[in-house]
């Protein structure tokens, strides 16, 4: 059963200031969001939830998506008209990126045994496409992938409790 606490979201940007003492360096789950409404085939996702990934390491991998070296934000940092949409906010250059990159908020949970990683994130991901008919924008893939796998209902209810701020 997956029982690791949803930690409270804060910007990515804040990270930075602390980044040696408050990013987690544990295996875990992380959520970014934009942190207002966004509305999603099944619904108002008032997270504004654009990406749920996983990572051995969360602190590299928060570091990763916010300097554009990941698959997802190297993807927006290559299509700039595309992160003015997604972001709803205008960006004209890399910088501007970076900067709108560390204004998102994150949530993580952690820590998660690494040999049950991948399950926690098809957890979130399918309690998230179950709720909104949708994957987030940023994570690049069908809905489908790794969904037809049936997720434990404990673990189902542990990431529906992270796609809601103020629950942990």
């Amino acid at each position: 059963m997956l029982d690791a606490p949803w930690l409270a979201p804060r910007s990515i940007e804040s990270l930075d200031d602390d980044w040696d003492t408050t990013a987690p360096r544990a295996p875990g789950i992380y959520i970014v969001s934009l942190g207002h409404l966004v509305r999603r085939i099944g619904g108002t996702d008032r997270q504004g939830i654009l990406y749920i990934g996983k990572a051995h390491r969360l602190r590299m991998r928060v570091w990763q998506f916010w300097k554009c070296n990941h698959t997802a934000t190297g993807f927006l940092w290559t299509h700039l008209n595309v992160a003015e949409i997604i972001l709803r906010q205008p960006i004209r250059n890399g910088g501007q990126l970076i900067d709108r990159l560390g204004q998102l908020g994150i949530r993580v949970s952690t820590p998660i045994r690494s040999r049950v990683l991948d399950r926690a994130e098809r957890a979130v991901m399918r309690a998230y496409v179950d709720r909104f008919g949708e994957s987030p924008p940023l994570n690049l893939s069908l809905p489908g992938d790794g969904l037809e796998v049936p997720s434990i209902p404990s673990d189902l209810r542990w990431a529906r409790r992270g796609l809601i701020v103020g629950r942990a």
